[in-house]
């Protein structure tokens, strides 16, 4: 298979193909093959796992992952680019298979089992278009497979929220809710040079890394959830006060105090200020 992060063949394939580079879908290709090797290693796909790539474009990726020996379930909406996947299958032996359809409304976890992937370890991997980075990220972790990590290339400014500490500026309700799911971390920062055509902003690579299945009980879930998003939508609040209304709808009140207390964490700290474990820790205390 030709090297697709060739500037050059990028360009002659899409020509021969008769496409360009679709701005309404964010396509911006990945032409730096270092970049490709970095995200290929960081990924670590073995013989035996499942690497599930979203947005695959022409490929320039995807047959840096098939290398490794692993099995590609590559997930493109546009139809021209997808054509160049399927062309170039027959290479991979049966360990590629093309999904034409937007992400967000795909069911992964049913893709996989068509495929006959089932119950392989899973790697996400994917060059995430800027308009849907957030979306996409939940769709994954909502997916029901069982994730080793996500590899993700996304806007430099998503990925500083993603993995930010508490008390700092961008810290928030995606660090909270994507931290409790897994371990964040930016590992690279991108110019836009290394995209064809260069998007108007840097960007990062960000590895999620998962200790085990995901089995927190629904009350402690509901309850961490709503006082996350209750905190961090009145940021400038208490953490008791911007709890205040979800709290006495649930008629824990009194227990969240008794948990603050249990817990050594201030009610009048603002939820910035909350680390995700205290978040976890409070709902644990205060679920029925």
């Amino acid at each position: 298979m030709e090297d697709l992060t060739s500037p050059r063949i990028l360009r002659e394939t899409l020509a021969r193909y008769g496409l360009a580079p679709r701005k309404n879908l964010g396509q911006n290709f990945l032409i730096d093959g270092n970049l490709r090797d970095k995200i290929v290693q960081v990924a670590s796909p073995g013989p035996d796992d499942l690497a599930v790539e979203v947005g695959p474009g022409p490929g320039g990726l995807t047959f840096g992952l098939l290398a490794t020996g692993a099995r590609v379930l590559a997930i493109e909406t546009d139809r021209g680019l997808a054509r160049i996947l399927t062309d170039s299958a027959a290479a991979a032996e049966g360990r590629l298979a093309v999904i034409i359809q937007d992400f967000l409304a795909l069911d992964l976890a049913g893709a996989v089992s068509a495929a006959g992937w089932s119950g392989r370890p899973a790697i996400g991997v994917a060059n995430l278009p800027y308009y849907i980075t957030t979306p996409a990220i939940f769709h994954l972790l909502d997916s029901g497979l069982p994730w080793r990590r996500l590899v993700l290339l996304m806007q430099r400014e998503v990925a500083e929220r993603i993995t930010a500490r508490p008390g700092t500026k961008d810290y928030g309700l995606l660090s909270v809710m994507v931290q409790y799911r897994a371990g964040t971390e930016m590992l690279n920062h991108f110019p836009p040079s290394v995209f064809w055509p260069p998007p108007k902003v840097q960007s990062a690579l960000v590895r999620l890394a998962f200790p085990g299945p995901y089995t927190v009980p629904e009350p402690v879930d509901r309850l961490f959830k709503g006082m996350a998003r209750a905190a961090f939508n009145q940021r400038r609040k208490t953490l008791h006060n911007a709890c205040r209304e979800f709290l006495a709808r649930e008629g824990l009140e009194e227990a969240f105090l008794a948990a603050c207390r249990e817990s050594g964490v201030d009610p009048g700290a603002r939820g910035e200020q909350l680390s995700v474990a205290q978040f976890v820790g409070l709902a644990e205390k205060m679920a029925p």
